[in-house]
């Protein structure tokens, strides 16, 4: 055995409610509205065009009180969500895929090989 097996388990804000189906849905989905709700303010910095919002404080809320399982869940949830079309997002998720031919969208994944992205989506 080694060492790290018996670390002790985190404990975060949500395990004082007894566990249940019930309480992890509840906590998933409203910290998924949480964050969109948060994402909405916008705090504009003079010396970048890039503004800080609220999101960031929610996603990592998030992890804190729910964990790292629940608080990956609710945050994709949230993706989820604004890819189905609720409006979360300044352009909808796939009118962004589907009209960005430079596939500036997706930069924040890295250097990515996604030549047939964007031969598919070329509009």
């Amino acid at each position: 055995m080694t060492a790290i097996s018996h670390l002790p388990r985190s404990i975060t804000l949500i395990d004082w409610i007894p566990r249940s189906r019930l309480r992890d849905v509840l906590a998933v989905s409203s910290f998924a509205l949480l964050t969109a709700g948060a994402a909405q303010i916008s705090i504009p910095l003079g010396f970048t065009p890039v503004p800080i919002t609220g999101q960031t404080f929610a996603v990592l809320l998030a992890g804190g009180v729910l964990g790292s399982k629940l608080g990956a869940a609710s945050q994709m949830f949230y993706v989820i969500l604004g890819a189905l079309g609720l409006p979360f997002y300044a352009v909808p998720m796939w009118s962004q895929f589907r009209h960005d031919t430079k596939l500036e969208a997706l930069a924040w994944f890295g250097n990515i090989p996604s030549t047939s992205i964007k031969w598919s989506t070329a509009g």
